[in-house]
């Protein structure tokens, strides 16, 4: 193998005879990442305290799994995208819980804390949902909201081609007073707007919650929109714009806005109903000032008892694996107090490599993004075991919409409840599904319940759960992806590559002549089926990838088609000439420098024109705080025929590297007696 001279201008004080007595210890340099920890969603409650107090209000709870690393790293990062200090994940109480305080100002709706797993450069992400507090709501600001002086002080509209006619309906939906009515629409163009129903002249305050709430159905299931805006001028919005899936059945309806841009005396509430043709029914119209705390609404889903047995759901066994599906009676298999209905049981006989091989999922389910919901189930199993829960789109690939849950199972029923924040929905193709291929046995499931909003309190016989669950499986999203793209065998530059996953778009990035044929993304999903675009021109090449959770930061090179044309690449940058040190090794796994009351991480990038950068991040050595911006530092290097010797400052170190495990590692010894252990995938 080719040895390496390596001539260092500016950063040989890191290598000089000042720096006797430092020791080594193991761990790698911190850039990071965004990841869901899917099911996680923490309530936040409390008086609102100045910014610049800087208090906790609040505290998170977590129970770490004792395999994790030992080496993570947490930070809160708010909406605006500021952050704070990084600090070391604390040690579990004697309760094995480990608890984690939120400044003030992340303690709202938008922030995230995010957990760093150093060592194999994964990071879990954790949203905040803050609640709002109660305020009373005050009387009802609609005339005639109950429709018992028929439509008096409301008006319809139509325009364009649509046609709606509104008829008195003489009882309004169960428990309600007053009427209902109905509006029909028989015709219908692109805009909907051109059917609606309002009423004008409220007089709503800027800064002023209020809380919409109606009954309605419709003849088939469709949508409609409810609107707050003014009744004159442009018609600007002001604050309210929700759409609401309506079914044949009557149900109740809540929105809750902040006012603002408003007229006095001059808002409109309008419901649009031109999107599609039929019959909508409204009962009982409320606009009330003031806001509820949003507790949890309807069963989301159908058969939850499993009283029709396997109707509304669908239980899936893959040929590689082995199960049986059955609804025990009430002798074999009894239900746990209180409740009727049925069990589903499954008996998983044989296990694949695959978890979800083996799964029940009921699917066609309407969610919104950004709103919460809680799953609840009872569940057991003949022994101490998991399974998943999980919401994704019931389509190609399967995405993650905001939880995914390993789920512990005793012998015992237990009521569990998830609450979590739905994202990257798809109009009605959403499920949850159970997967029960982590291990053989059998399970027992009944009383399944998706509802919207979060269940505040505690029901009989549900799981006490004080504290957040972190394991590896938390940790699904790489901190950074690096993917080399070659055309012939060479490094391309100049060409733009796109990245999207599971319905999200992770961007683009040009090839640049300093990028040498290696692209580079944050923020990418572990396991998930990665769509690449290679775009030069009007030429595009489509490349489907996947990273595999023991390489979480390379994937495979694209290879461009060989016919194209005009390609820019770079000519002595191929797959067999890459020198084995060429790329960027860490100080990680047994690796850190402690200097005084800090330690240093480096990282070195080898360049094929025979430069090269180092990266120089500190820490303070007792909270793992990163002590300012990282240093970046030129160096230039020479390959040395018949020599595995290279110069560093003023030693000479001699560089072995070796594989391990996937893993390749750059062991440089000094004459100084110092070793450097370097690390990369």
């Amino acid at each position: 193998m080719n040895g390496i001279k390596i001539v260092v201008d500016s950063f040989s004080a890191h290598f000089s005879p000042e720096s006797q007595g430092i020791r080594t210890v193991a761990n790698n340099r911190a850039s990071w990442l965004s990841l869901f920890i899917s099911g996680c969603v923490v309530a936040l409650f409390g008086s609102a305290i100045p910014v610049d107090a800087q208090i906790s209000l609040h505290k998170l709870e977590f129970v770490k799994d004792p395999v994790l690393s030992k080496k993570l790293l947490y930070w809160f990062v708010a909406s605006d995208k500021n952050s704070s200090p990084r600090r070391l994940f604390p040690s579990s109480n004697s309760d094995g819980v480990v608890s984690i305080e939120i400044p003030e100002q992340y303690s709202k709706s938008g922030s995230y804390l995010k957990i760093l797993d150093v060592l194999n450069r994964k990071i879990a992400k954790i949203p905040i949902i803050q609640k709002q507090p109660r305020i009373p709501f005050g009387p009802n600001l609609l005339r005639n909201g109950d429709f018992s002086s028929s439509f008096d002080n409301w008006q319809s509209e139509e325009a364009g081609l649509a046609k709606m006619q509104q008829f008195e309906i003489p009882q309004g939906a169960s428990g309600t007073l007053g009427k209902a009515i109905q509006l029909r629409v028989y015709a219908v163009d692109k805009e909907g707007w051109h059917a609606q129903f309002f009423q004008n002249n409220l007089d709503l305050k800027d800064n002023q919650p209020y809380t919409v709430s109606f009954m309605a159905k419709a003849d088939r299931v469709r949508t409609i929109s409810v609107d707050g805006q003014t009744d004159q001028g442009d018609f600007h919005p002001i604050g309210l714009h929700a759409v609401e899936t309506l079914t044949k059945d009557w149900k109740l309806y809540t929105e809750v806005f902040t006012a603002s841009d408003t007229v006095a005396r001059h808002s409109r509430l309008t419901f649009v109903a031109g999107d599609a043709l039929g019959a909508i029914a409204l009962s009982n119209i409320k606009l009330q000032e003031g806001r509820a705390l949003k507790t949890v609404g309807e069963n989301l889903l159908r058969n939850s008892d499993f009283s029709d047995e396997s109707v509304s759901w669908a239980p899936f066994c893959n040929k590689e694996a082995d199960a049986v599906f059955s609804f025990p009676n009430k002798q074999e298999v009894p239900l746990p107090s209180g409740l009727f209905g049925k069990v589903f049981r499954v008996e998983v006989k044989k296990v694949s490599r695959n978890y979800y091989d083996v799964q029940m999922a009921q699917s066609k389910r309407e969610l919104k993004d950004g709103e919460s919901y809680t799953l609840s189930f009872w569940a057991k199993a003949n022994k101490d075991r998991a399974v998943i829960a999980e919401a994704s789109v019931d389509g190609e690939n399967y995405p993650q919409i905001g939880l995914h849950k390993e789920v512990a199972l005793t012998e015992d029923w237990h009521r569990f409840s998830y609450s979590f924040v739905a994202e990257h929905t798809v109009l009605n193709s959403n499920r949850i599904v159970f997967f029960f291929g982590t291990a053989p046995g059998t399970v027992d499931l009944t009383h399944v319940e998706l509802h919207s909003g979060v269940e505040n309190s505690k029901k009989d016989g549900m799981t006490e759960e004080p504290a957040l669950a972190l394991n590896d499986s938390s940790f699904q999203f790489a901190e950074t992806l690096q993917i080399p793209v070659t055309y012939r065998g060479q490094g391309v530059k100049q060409a733009t590559v796109y990245l999207s996953s599971g319905g999200s778009d992770f961007g683009s990035r040009l090839l640049k002549s300093t990028d040498y044929g290696v692209v580079r993304f944050n923020e990418v999903p572990i396991g998930k089926p990665l769509y690449l675009t290679v775009v030069h021109g009007d030429k595009k090449a489509a490349f489907t990838r996947t990273l595999l959770t023991n390489s979480p930061r390379t994937l495979p090179e694209l290879d461009i088609p060989s016919n194209w044309t005009r390609m820019k690449v770079h000519p002595h940058l191929t797959r067999n000439s890459v020198h084995p040190l060429i790329g960027e090794w860490e100080s990680y796994a047994q690796q850190e420098t402690i200097i005084g009351q800090q330690f240093e991480r480096y990282q070195f990038s080898f360049h094929p024109d025979e430069t090269g950068t180092l990266e120089v991040a500190a820490f303070k050595k007792d909270s793992e705080t990163q002590t300012g911006v990282p240093r970046t530092e030129p160096f230039k290097w020479s390959v040395s025929e018949g020599s595995q010797r290279i110069t560093l400052g003023a030693h000479i170190y001699t560089w072995t590297i070796q594989k391990l495990e996937g893993t390749s590692q750059l062991t440089l010894k000094g004459d100084n007696g110092k070793t450097y252990v370097l690390f990369r995938n």
